[in-house]
């Protein structure tokens, strides 16, 4: 059957039946995509520590295009202090190990703590970066070996190089540590 102008009626709706849904089908995978990957986590702690964290670490993100970590470990040390450590890796091949804890409640009780503590391990410099100040220091325990201590956000972070560094990578690691809420 025909219609006036000689063509047959309702083609232009089966045609419509068939586009719509393929299009929301598109629609609906492109949002899905989208969603997954906001998802996607920065987070290079391994899936395994995460629920025996205790606080919310300093972390380099899984992003980072200077820096690489692996060799993650959450353990019980001396006086029952939970400690979170792993391995930084720079672009020029340099490790630095990083061990991180809440700080003793010294630090918050007694002002001149702070102070003491650093000159007790030698500090003899320091850098500001975006999430606070990293005191270099040089131990006569460490065998004057470099350390840098940050007392920051409630929690004391140590590291150790495997070779001194310089202030501008210190600066550059201070800037992409991010705190890592916990779950």
């Amino acid at each position: 059957m025909m219609n006036i102008k000689g063509k047959q009626p309702g083609r232009k709706r089966r045609r419509s039946y068939i586009i719509w849904p393929i299009i929301v089908c598109l629609v609906a995978i492109l949002a899905y995509g989208t969603y997954q990957l906001a998802l996607r986590s920065t987070n290079p702690i391994p899936a395994s520590l995460r629920p025996q964290l205790t606080f919310s670490p300093f972390i380099i993100p899984s992003s980072s295009s200077l820096f690489t970590t692996s060799d993650y470990a959450f353990k019980t040390a001396e006086g029952n202090v939970k400690t979170l450590s792993y391995i930084i890796h720079t672009k020029t091949k340099q490790d630095i190990t990083l061990s991180e804890y809440t700080q003793p409640q010294q630090f918050t009780d007694i002002p001149q703590y702070k102070d003491a503590f650093l000159t007790s391990i030698g500090q003899y410099d320091n850098v500001q970066t975006a999430n606070g100040t990293m005191y270099l220091c040089r131990s006569t325990h460490q065998n004057n070996q470099q350390i840098v201590v940050m007392l920051e956000r409630g929690l004391i972070v140590f590291l150790y190089p495997s070779k001194d560094l310089d202030t501008t990578v210190w600066h550059q690691i201070g800037d992409q540590l991010q705190i890592q809420a916990v779950n």
